[in-house]
Formats: C-alpha cells, structure tokens, sequence
C-alpha cells in the first residue's frame, strides 16, 4: 500500500516522500506504528546512497512492472 495519511483509508497513499518530508510526518504524528521502522531503515539505505525506495505492501500480478515502469503508481516513493 505504502505511506497512508489516515491507515484505515487506502485512497489517503502518499505517492512520493522525500526524507525530510516522511521525517515530518512522523513527528506530526501522522505516520505511526509498523510504518516507522519501515520509513527508519529506508532512511539508512539512503543514507548509503541508494536513489530511491520503493515501499509498497502486498502486490498483485503485474503490479511490479507497473511500479518499476511508472514509479508512483503504487505504494510510496521515498527519495533522499
């Protein structure tokens, strides 16, 4: 699914984060629970200079390329 403004609502998916945004979110509360350790270790591979992460749920057939193709599609985009 990736970043979700509200987690009960699927349509509240944050397309693309930069770390200072998701950074952000967490300290405003709207990011919370099993999310931060997922944005936390996210932080650390770009901290070694991976471009961008991809944090994305449960994927069904084709989804994949979809993402890989048009980055944004699906879950959340996190850039440095």
């Amino acid at each position: 699914v990736g970043v979700l403004r509200d987690p009960a609502d699927p349509a509240s998916r944050i397309d693309s984060l930069n770390q200072e945004a998701a950074r952000a979110l967490i300290k405003e509360g709207v990011v919370t629970g099993g999310m931060i350790p997922k944005l936390d270790e996210a932080f650390e591979a770009l901290k070694q200079g991976i471009g961008q992460i991809h944090i994305v749920g449960k994927l069904t057939s084709g989804e994949l390329e979809r993402e890989i193709l048009s980055p944004g599609h699906i879950g959340t985009v996190l850039t440095p």
